[in-house]
């Protein structure tokens, strides 16, 4: 598993979801634009719940998408 794992909220009060952070250094209330992997193509805007240094990557059981860039981008 990547070590670049970020969780994020595509609502306020939506489930944390664990995606790929790639090579972005986003931290906690950051806003990024998310790809799914859900069988949609499209893009959610959600906001970084849980940044890379909060997280023991062996309690992620699935990655269910990937941060393609920040909003402000």
């Amino acid at each position: 598993m990547s070590k670049g794992v970020i969780g994020v909220r595509i609502g306020r009060n939506s489930p944390v979801l664990f995606v790929e952070a790639g090579e972005s250094d986003n931290t906690v209330g950051d806003q990024v634009i998310v790809a799914l992997c859900d069988g949609t193509s499209g893009e959610e805007e959600a906001s970084v719940v849980i940044g890379k240094d909060q997280l023991i990557h062996a309690s992620v059981d699935r990655l269910v998408g990937r941060v393609l860039r920040n909003v402000q981008d």
